[in-house]
C-alpha cells in the first residue's frame, strides 16, 4: 500500500491513528515537535508498553535551546532519546517506522503549523525493502554509526538525492511539476532549463533565484513546506529535501519516489489547483495524457555520487 498524505486537509489524524496502533515499536526522526496530540499518543505508546524511539537533530535554525528541551519533556515521558551526530549539518529528515511494517516519509514536522496551516505532503509505504531500509537508517543514525544505502529504496541525502532527483528530472518526456520555495543547485537549474527547452512543460510553485527560460513559477499563496516533483503524471517524489546543495550533499534528508496511480492522481490535482490560487491570471493547466512507454526510473544509488562542483 501506498498512500499520500496532503496537508492541511489529512491534518494530524493519519499520524495520530498510527501512533495510537503501534503495538510494538514506534521510531521518529524529530526535527521539530510541538503538536500536543502527537506528544499525548507518544505518551500513550509508552503507557501500553510500546517501544519508543526519538532521534531528536542536534542543531537547526535558530539554534539548539529548544531541542535540549524537547529530549527531556520525551525522556521524562520513558521514550528513549538519541541525538543525531555532528558529521552532517543538520539532520533534517521527518520520518515514523511503526512496528517494523509501515513507513511514513513526510515533508513536514510533528507541528500544527505545519500539519495545519501549511501545504505538505507525506507518503505512508508499506513496501518490505522500504521500510527494512529505513530500519537499517535509523539504527545506524540513532547509534551513531556509519550508515551507507543497500539500494535505492528511498532517496538519501548525502548519498543518492542528488542522483535520483536528477535522474527523475532528466527522464520527463512530457510535464514538470515541481514544488520547492529553495530551488536553487546550479546543477538542477541547469537540468531544468535545457528540460524545458527541449519541449517539456515545467511548472513550479515555489521560487527559483534567477529567471529560467520557459519555466514557468509562481508563488504559493500561503504557506508552502513541500519539495515534490511530479513526472509525466506518473511519478511522484515527496521528501524533506529542497533541490539546494546543502539539502542534497551536506544534510541528512530523507524522500522516496512513487508511482502509484491514485496517490500521484491526487498529487497532480493538488497542483492544479495550487497553481490556480497562485496565479489567478494563469489559464487552466492542461490535462495530460500519460506518455506511451515511459522510461522506466532507476532508483538505485549511484556511485561515486553525482556531485555538481562550481
Amino acid at each position: 500500500m501506498t498512500r499520500l498524505l496532503v496537508q492541511p486537509e489529512d491534518g494530524a489524524v493519519p499520524l495520530l491513528d498510527a501512533i495510537d496502533g503501534a503495538e510494538r515499536t514506534l521510531d521518529l526522526y524529530v526535527f521539530r515537535l510541538d503538536d500536543r496530540r502527537v506528544t499525548e499518543a507518544l505518551g500513550r505508546a509508552v503507557r501500553r508498553g510500546v517501544a519508543v524511539r526519538a532521534l531528536v537533530a542536534h542543531t537547526r535554525r535558530g539554534g539548539a535551546i529548544g531541542l535540549r528541551r524537547l529530549e527531556a519533556r520525551l525522556r521524562a515521558m520513558r521514550v528513549k532519546v538519541s541525538r543525531s551526530g555532528d558529521d552532517l549539518q543538520r539532520y533534517h529528515g521527518k520520518m515514523a517506522i511503526v512496528d517494523g511494517r509501515r513507513l511514513f516519509v513526510l515533508g513536514y514536522n510533528f507541528t500544527r503549523r505545519d500539519m495545519e496551516h501549511s501545504r505538505s505532503f507525506g507518503l505512508v509505504l508499506d513496501d518490505a525493502r522500504a521500510v527494512a531500509e529505513a530500519g537499517r537508517m535509523y539504527e545506524a543514525d540513532f547509534r551513531r554509526r556509519a550508515y551507507v544505502p543497500e539500494h535505492g529504496k528511498l532517496v538519501v541525502s548525502p548519498f543518492n538525492s542528488r542522483a535520483v532527483l536528477a535522474r527523475l528530472i532528466q527522464q520527463a518526456r512530457r510535464q514538470l511539476l515541481i514544488y520547492d520555495k529553495r530551488l536553487s543547485d546550479d546543477l538542477m537549474l541547469k537540468l531544468i532549463e535545457a528540460q524545458a527547452g527541449s519541449g517539456v512543460e515545467v511548472r513550479v510553485i515555489g521560487a527559483v533565484p534567477r529567471p529560467l527560460k520557459g519555466v514557468a513559477v509562481v508563488k504559493y499563496p500561503g504557506r508552502l513546506h513541500v519539495r515534490a516533483i511530479i513526472q509525466d503524471g506518473r511519478r511522484l517524489f515527496v521528501g524533506s529535501q529542497s533541490l539546494r546543495r546543502e539539502e542534497l550533499d551536506d544534510r541528512r534528508e530523507i524522500g522516496a519516489v512513487v508511482s502509484t496511480p491514485s496517490e500521484v492522481s491526487r498529487a497532480l490535482e493538488v497542483f492544479q489547483r495550487d497553481w490556480a490560487a497562485g496565479d489567478r491570471r494563469a489559464s487552466s493547466m492542461p490535462q495530460l495524457a500519460p506518455p506511451s512507454a515511459p522510461p522506466l526510473v532507476d532508483h538505485r544509488s549511484v556511485w561515486p555520487l553525482l556531485r555538481h562542483r562550481p
